[in-house]
């Protein structure tokens, strides 16, 4: 035991240090200044400062979807924590595990000028707030904090008041909490009820969600389609998961390709794990209509939060669906025809060329026309980052991508602007992979612009496509369908295309079928950050 006092703050990045983190996102205040020095002069941790705490806190979050760890960030307090807010909401609504570092100011001094009530400007976004109330708990707190992250996949804010961080306190061994997550054991009561249902089923699909990736549970799902003959499907969270199945219907609900569409629509019966069965995957409901639905999660608030569901089974996903799977063998169950290659022909003929008249013209060019271009262009093996606006379907239609983890959609809490931050984390969690973020001019003004700046110094293989209308597209339709003068949803922003010239990237304009020649060489030959600004009709 080393009996030499320290300041607490050193003992905080000690143990963060002694957890495995090796990478923070921030912007130094005089809040977390002492603990982002000492986590990189005395404990290596590889500091990557960002010029706005809502950065710090997306790539962070964009971090921990990739790396499937916890994100961490470090913002300072008062102004600090309010501009981190709404990543922060983000975050909670996503249920990323992330660990954000907020300094506070002393409650003595009554005369600071960012001295706000922190507690309650986090309790609105869902995110843990956990307090070190003295020096001597630093390390614990910090432990205590982190397995919250780990355990409930929430944000957690480590409050840190200044006079506490800065008070000398001596090393030691501390008794910390351990992160995990306990399995509930299944329901066998409603799993016989489930099993009655799917062995009656004449066209069952399957769908896995977020709950699945999150189990490592891919394979026994999997298992369980193949014995009952059912095709699969996935949420956008899971999106990717059964990439090469012959029977792999894709994402389920507003983004499902025509063929998929149609396959799930014929289904009798929906046997659904690890997904919550939202709006947007149920297509607003019209995909559970005339169908058995069967929801297995280990959370027992996920039953009928959205639609009602028939049979609901509390459980570990994995778990559950081999028991189901056992249990079928045991019976003798056999595949049913509707697994047949009559399904697997009707995917493999599916072109998404099929699904729509392209637009473009020779100055501007339809969205779904360049996102297959690009999904043609860029490695298989990418990480996508999807922007929120009127154009995702676009993106989350037609941008393929290999694997749940490579799939960013910072989109729960509906913030336009956070895409470009969570692609900074991305690439830094997976820098062997090119990183391509699909924006709007609105995201891109928002919070595109701050962001590039760091993705530029980071020399980050990042492909960031630009969907340009020139203002606010959907305030625009809106407003042409009321009657009204659309003009003040048209905004006169600066050229995306010299902006990202001035902070380094490389960039190109594409206003018709025609510039993505050129824009195909830069793509291919790209050195770092590349923007590709392309004109869309509005």
């Amino acid at each position: 035991m080393n009996a030499t006092p320290i300041p607490a703050y050193e003992l905080l990045a000690r143990s963060m240090g002694s957890a495995g983190i090796g990478t923070v996102f921030g912007l130094l205040g005089d809040g977390n200044l002492d603990v982002i020095d000492a986590l990189v002069s005395k404990e290596s941790v590889t500091y990557i400062p960002v010029n706005r705490e809502d950065i710090a806190v997306s790539a962070a979050d964009g971090f921990s979807r990739v790396s499937g760890g916890v994100g961490v960030a470090a913002v300072t307090h008062g102004p600090g924590l309010t501009n981190a807010v709404t990543a922060i909401h983000e975050a909670a609504r996503s249920r990323t595990p992330l660990l954000v570092l907020c300094g506070d100011t002393d409650p003595s001094d009554l005369a600071h000028n960012q001295a706000i009530d922190q507690e309650a400007t986090v309790a609105p976004t869902g995110a843990e707030f956990v307090s070190v109330v003295s020096a001597g708990r630093v390390a614990y707190d910090f432990a205590r904090a982190y397995a919250l992250a780990i355990g409930e996949r929430r944000p957690v804010v480590l409050n840190l008041p200044t006079h506490i961080l800065s008070a000398k306190v001596i090393p030691e061994d501390v008794a910390a909490p351990t992160p995990h997550r306990i399995a509930p054991q299944t329901d066998e009561e409603a799993l016989d009820v489930a099993l009655g249902v799917i062995a009656t089923a004449q066209r069952p699909v399957v769908i896995a969600g977020r709950g699945v990736v999150d189990a490592g549970a891919r394979s026994d799902v999997l298992r369980l389609a193949e014995a009952v003959g059912a095709p699969v499907a996935t949420t956008l969270k899971a999106r990717g998961l059964f990439r090469g199945e012959s029977l792999d219907l894709g994402v389920c609900g507003t983004v499902s390709s025509q063929a998929s569409a149609e396959v799930i629509g014929e289904a009798d019966c929906l046997v659904v794990f690890g997904a919550g069965l939202n709006r947007y995957t149920t297509s607003y409901g019209s995909l559970l209509d005339g169908k058995t639905v069967i929801q297995v999660d280990a959370d027992p608030q996920a039953f009928g939060r959205w639609y009602a569901v028939d049979v609901g089974v509390i459980g570990d996903v994995g778990t559950t669906a081999a028991l189901m799977h056992e249990a079928l063998a045991e019976s003798g169950h056999s595949p049913r025809p509707w697994g047949s290659r009559d399904v697997a022909d009707r995917l493999a003929a599916q072109s998404p060329l099929d699904e729509f008249v392209d637009v473009s013209t020779d100055s501007a060019i339809d969205p779904r026309a360049l996102m297959i271009w690009l999904n043609e262009t860029l490695p298989s093996d990418r990480i996508v980052v999807c922007d929120v606006g009127g154009f995702m379907e676009v993106p989350l239609r037609h941008l393929d991508v290999i694997d749940p983890r490579a799939h960013v959609l910072p989109a729960a809490f509906g913030s336009v602007g956070l895409s470009m931050a969570a692609a900074i984390g991305a690439g830094v969690a997976s820098s062997k992979r090119p990183t391509v973020a699909v924006m709007g001019d609105g995201g891109w003004m928002m919070g595109g612009v701050n962001a590039l700046d760091t993705a530029v110094s980071l020399g980050l293989d990042l492909v960031v496509c630009l969907l340009n209308d020139g203002g606010y597209g959907i305030e625009h339709r809106a407003l042409v369908a009321k009657g009204s003068d659309p003009s003040v949803a048209s905004m006169p922003w600066p050229s995306p295309h010299s902006v990202a010239r001035a902070l380094g990237a490389e960039s190109i304009s594409v206003k018709s079928k025609a510039d993505l020649i050129a824009a195909e060489l830069l793509v291919r030959e790209r050195r770092g950050p590349l923007l590709i600004d392309a004109t869309i009709p509005m």
